[in-house]
């Protein structure tokens, strides 16, 4: 879900890049969201297995644009998250309303599959770690703290968690990728992590879904527009706490005895037949005193209203959340480790039904890419060193990687594919 029209708030400023502009960076990903991205009811109890094909191949163009990517999984979930993982990932079955041991065994299946996920990219050559708690809180931690460069999200809660840099609509047809970097928007818009959370306590999200009844982009929007982002928080919770401040504020706003216009003594009507004697004039009087001001205060007063129906807002559980961070960073050595081919044939070709041939084509660029960056490293770069794709059929065979059975297909492979690794 995200916080509420967050997106269409920051899209007018979001650059649209080529892909490649993520080369060479570390990108952190919360791997449940591209778990739930590729179920559905249609497709969660059938043999597809596209949860596991779209993490592989996804994974596989972030290799081939030189991306870093480190995969995120879920810690322990925070007391305030009411739902269950599967339930956030709305993988509900047909019928009736579900039982508690319907969404028991929803919850282990998808815990399952993250697991067959992180064996997957494990065995690429991608690091994976837990999170002390909600993933995409733990992938804008580890963006503030610059240990990688950004984050892959399609869910506007990372904004209100703190990420500096997110790149957004990556996927495998797209040629070009949405970059949001916060450290431009907030000098264009002053919009930070402390407006994501207002937006979130008003208009929605995971953790208070319906939001406050009454209040849209619109009048938020207004209301951002009249405090800084490093007083927006505090400003919003002042409102229950003066009330009486407040309480003068809305007679002063309202009282006809006051020109809206300038705000001094006197009707609106009459100064701008006759002038305002405090401000000097004959016929009119000086807008710029008042009447900006009194018409932004009435859209704050008005929201003030709606959002104290709430008897918890602000909530505090909500902000703690959204502000809470580890109380250090961790050391993450991010580097690409050596793919395992055997590890990948034995252990999720059967998840993915994939033949053996089948595994090796898909997996052989990975492995090629990986040993070209080595060497290039190692300054062992040349064409004596570099192992030919015979070498490598060889070297499945001896490790048991492939059945004897195959030795014929992996000679048309050979001859099928003779440069492929020489195109890396």
């Amino acid at each position: 879900m995200g916080v509420k029209e967050l997106w269409t708030v920051l899209a007018p400023y979001a650059e649209t890049k080529p892909r490649c502009e993520l080369r060479g960076k570390k990108i952190a990903i919360d791997l449940s969201i591209w778990v739930v991205a590729s179920l559905s009811v249609a497709n969660y109890n059938k043999i597809s297995r596209a949860d596991l094909r779209t993490v592989f191949f996804r994974t596989r163009r972030l290799i081939s644009e030189g991306v870093i990517p480190i995969f995120i999984l879920e810690g322990a979930a925070p007391k305030l998250k009411s739902q269950i993982i599967c339930e956030r990932a709305k993988l509900r079955f047909r019928g009736t309303k579900p039982s508690q041991r319907n969404k028991a065994i929803r919850r282990t299946r998808f815990n399952q599959v993250l697991k067959q996920c992180k064996n997957l990219l494990q065995s690429m050559g991608v690091q994976c770690v837990y999170a002390p708690g909600e993933a995409e809180a733990y992938c804008a931690f580890l963006n503030k703290k610059g240990l990688v460069d950004g984050v892959i999200s399609q869910d506007s809660d990372c904004f209100a968690y703190g990420a500096l840099r997110v790149y957004r609509n990556f996927s495998l047809s797209a040629t070009e990728v949405e970059i949001y970097d916060m450290e431009k928007i907030k000098k264009k818009m002053d919009f930070g992590q402390n407006k994501a959370i207002v937006m979130a306590l008003l208009c929605g999200c995971d953790y208070c879904p319906g939001g406050i009844r009454g209040i849209g982009r619109i009048n938020v929007q207004k209301l951002f527009n009249m405090y800084k982002d490093v007083e927006i928080l505090q400003r919003i919770r002042s409102w229950r706490r003066e009330d009486s401040k407040y309480t003068a504020l809305e007679m002063r706003v309202d009282d006809n005895t006051i020109c809206s216009n300038c705000g001094h003594g006197g009707r609106t009507q009459s100064h701008t037949k006759s002038g305002c004697g405090i401000c000097g004039t004959r016929e009119g009087c000086d807008e710029s005193l008042w009447k900006e001001e009194r018409l932004s205060l009435k859209t704050e007063l008005e929201l003030r209203k709606k959002a104290l129906t709430d008897p918890s807002f602000p909530s505090k559980k909500v902000i703690t959340e959204f502000l809470n961070e580890p109380t250090t960073a961790p050391r993450l050595n991010i580097i690409w480790q050596q793919p395992n081919m055997v590890t990948f044939v034995k252990k999720i070709r059967h998840l993915l039904q994939w033949t053996e041939i089948k595994c090796f084509q898909k997996f052989l660029p990975i492995l090629a890419r990986w040993q070209l960056k080595n060497m290039q490293r190692t300054n062992e770069l040349n064409t004596d060193t570099f192992p030919s794709v015979a070498k490598l059929i060889q070297i499945g065979i001896e490790r048991g990687v492939f059945s004897q059975g195959n030795q014929e297909q992996l000679r048309n492979l050979k001859q099928k594919y003779p440069g492929v690794i020489e195109a890396f």
